[in-house]
C-alpha cells in the first residue's frame, strides 16, 4: 500500500475537492497502468520468472493462477500485478474494471483518511 507517490497524494487530498481528486486521479492512474498489462501479455513470462513467488504461482493450475492474480489486483493494482494479469490471461474487461474500481477505492480511502485526521 505504500508507494513513492503516497505522500504527494496525501498532500493533494487535503487541499482539493474530494470528488475532483478521485475522478481525475482515478482516471489518470488507471489509464497509465495499461502498458504493464500489455507488457505482461507480450513478454511477461520471461520478465516475471525472476521472482520466487511468481515461479511458484506459475506452477499452480490455471484457475488458481487467475483467482490469485485477481485477488492481488483487487488489493492493489500495481505494475507487477497488472503484468501478472497479462501473463495468466485474464480478460481485458475484467482487469480494466477491477483496476478502475480498486484505484478509485484506494483514492477515496486516502481522502477519507486525510479528512478524518483534520
Amino acid at each position: 500500500m505504500l508507494s513513492p507517490r503516497l505522500p504527494f497524494l496525501v498532500l493533494a487530498a487535503g487541499g482539493t475537492n474530494p470528488v475532483l481528486f478521485v475522478a481525475l486521479l482515478g482516471a489518470r492512474l488507471s489509464v497509465t497502468d495499461w502498458h504493464w498489462f500489455d507488457l505482461g501479455r507480450r513478454h511477461g513470462r520471461t520478465l516475471l520468472m525472476k521472482s520466487r513467488l511468481t515461479r511458484r504461482l506459475m506452477q499452480c493450475s490455471v484457475r488458481i493462477q487467475k483467482c490469485a492474480v485477481l485477488a492481488l489486483l483487487m488489493l492493489r493494482p500495481i505494475s507487477r500485478h497488472l503484468m501478472l494479469s497479462g501473463v495468466v490471461g485474464l480478460k481485458t474487461r475484467t482487469v480494466f474494471s477491477v483496476d478502475v474500481v480498486s484505484t478509485v477505492l484506494y483514492l477515496a480511502l486516502i481522502v477519507m483518511t486525510v479528512r478524518g485526521l483534520r
